[in-house]
């Protein structure tokens, strides 16, 4: 194992794939993350579906009883601007941007992740008038690949699927966007977000990335790697709960020229305008509102310590307790792991017999 797995290496041992009781209490012990546990609300269990849903922060119900009984039941619609309700979208944004490297200002918080999907792709779309297509992975998730077809029909487009790993073969001058997810949300792979935006730029291209597996699982470093458009969803890794907000990276560069789709409603001095007017008097930039749709979601956005998430430690440490699980002790294929650096913090599991209920063995 890679000695970027820190204190892991050590506690779990470098050589043979087995892995005792009192290595695992050593490593925990040794693990400068211990105690992150307790700001959490888990059961008596080890949780790995944090790619599907995260855990509840315990900090997460104190913020919700005073929305709901201090803001909303006492100072009611005070509260817009008592409790700044109205910039709540771009302050968790901001907050969001800390996790994904993105300068402040860039980050709009709420909608879904499908509405965000949809408006950076129009926006992108539209910034490379003359060109007719789109480039989306295959096996990429389905949503993904729906919104893609969706925006093609509507701006009379074509979309060609492909592994990333074929996209210099397909970039050409007629490609408009790139929309890819960082991660394979089936393998857990991990794809070079920096190598593969410089190729889609040096087509003239724009680059939508979707973060929903990454954000919060590793660092991300958008405004380093020259991102143009990036979405990502707050109820995995952010641990913002059922039903929490998505967001939307529009790289500073790109908020003059990027004309986004849906009608937004925007924050001037303190009242709220509603329409598509793009001029606007908002902190940081003068068109950062105009990410921000319809309602502010305000229990989803109750994050709670969020950036311990992205916290450096938090990476390396899981390699290793995935590494420790994918063993031939349980039945695992140990040798279609992909390497450390090309991984998220899933397990490609692919069991080599299964026998289960009396149906016998199967591939």
């Amino acid at each position: 194992m890679s000695s970027d797995t820190g204190e892991f290496v050590g506690a779990y041992g470098s050589g043979g794939l087995a892995c005792s009781a009192e290595a695992a209490r050593a490593a925990d012990e040794h693990d400068e993350l211990a105690s992150a546990r307790q700001l959490f609300t888990l059961p008596d269990t080890i949780y790995l579906d944090g790619n599907s849903l995260g855990a509840l922060p315990v900090a997460v119900g104190p913020a919700v009883t005073d929305l709901m009984d201090r803001q909303w039941g006492q100072q009611l619609i005070t509260s817009w601007n008592v409790n700044d309700w109205w910039r709540l979208p771009g302050r968790v944004g901001d907050r969001i941007g800390r996790l994904i490297g993105a300068a402040a200002g860039q980050v709009m918080c709420g909608d879904s992740t499908s509405v965000q999907l949809f408006q950076a792709l129009v926006a992108a779309c539209r910034m490379r008038p003359g060109r007719g297509t789109i480039l989306t992975d295959a096996d990429g998730f389905p949503t993904d690949q729906y919104l893609a077809d969706a925006v093609a029909e509507l701006l009379e487009l074509k979309v060609v699927r492909l592994h990333p790993g074929e996209l210099a073969a397909h970039l050409s001058d007629d490609v408009a966007v790139v929309s890819l997810s960082q991660v394979d949300y089936r393998t857990g792979e991990l794809f070079d977000a920096a190598a593969i935006t410089e190729a889609v730029h040096a087509a003239g291209a724009l680059m939508v990335w979707d973060l929903c597996h990454s954000a919060g699982a590793l660092p991300v470093e958008l405004d380093a790697i020259q991102a143009d458009f990036a979405v990502g969803c707050s109820y995995k890794y952010l641990n913002g709960g059922p039903g929490a907000p998505g967001y939307i990276y529009i790289a500073a560069r790109h908020l003059d020229a990027a004309v986004l789709p849906l009608p937004h409603q925007q924050v001037i001095d303190g009242d709220l305008v509603v329409g598509v007017v793009r001029t606007l008097l908002a902190h940081v930039h003068p068109h950062r509102r105009a990410e921000q749709i319809g309602r502010v979601e305000l229990v989803g956005k109750r994050l709670a310590r969020g950036e311990v998430a992205g916290s450096s430690p938090v990476r390396p440490g899981v390699l290793a307790l995935a590494d420790r699980l994918q063993v031939e002790a349980v039945g695992f294929d140990g040798g279609h792991r992909l390497q450390l650096e090309r991984r998220i913090t899933g397990i490609d599991a692919r069991r080599r017999r299964v026998v289960d209920m009396g149906q016998g063995d199967q591939a």
